[in-house]
């Protein structure tokens, strides 16, 4: 089993729980670690939390 396919199935068994999951939203790796640290197993991140960390609007006018 590939990396991606065991974080794959990682994911799905959260999914499958009997309470709920919940996903810590991150913004940075220092939010991220510290979420992690909280104890959430599984973290997402929204567009406007990642724009706003970096001085945007949110609406994709982010350069890369």
């Amino acid at each position: 089993m590939n990396k991606t396919t065991h974080q794959y199935e990682a994911f799905k068994q959260l999914h499958q729980l009997p309470v709920p999951l919940l996903l810590g939203n991150v913004w940075s790796a220092q939010s991220a670690r510290i979420a992690e640290k909280t104890g959430y197993e599984a973290l997402g991140s929204s567009s406007h939390a990642i724009a706003n960390m970096l001085g945007y609007e949110d609406g994709e006018e982010i350069s890369f």
